[in-house]
């Protein structure tokens, strides 16, 4: 049988206008360059005692509803939200928009 652990979902984070939409042209000299993406659910709130006594097989509760795009992001860049997608046996992530939007639970 499955542990589960809850977690609180605070919300998306909220970014200023500057860091929604960088400028095209102030990227233009560096387009050649390779950057990581990545995207991420936050599970706060978890002690430090709870993170150590996590085990193998135990599942972490993000109470990120499913039916909410995730932020993508260059390092610490936000660059679009995105849902999650199966592509054959991997998953993969499809671009959804490029506006940070506040969603609440």
């Amino acid at each position: 049988m499955e542990s589960v652990i809850e977690t609180e979902h605070p919300g998306s984070p909220e970014l200023g206008a500057s860091e929604q939409n960088p400028a095209p042209e102030e990227w233009t000299s560096l387009a050649h360059l390779s950057v990581p993406l990545s995207v991420s659910i936050p599970l706060p709130h978890i002690s430090l005692g709870g993170l150590m006594a996590l085990a193998p097989g135990q599942v972490l509760v993000s109470h990120w509803p499913t039916n909410h795009d995730v932020p993508l992001s260059a390092g610490e860049v936000f660059v679009a939200m995105v849902d999650f997608e199966r592509v054959g046996d991997q998953l993969g992530v499809r671009l959804s928009g490029f506006q940070m939007k506040a969603q609440t639970t």
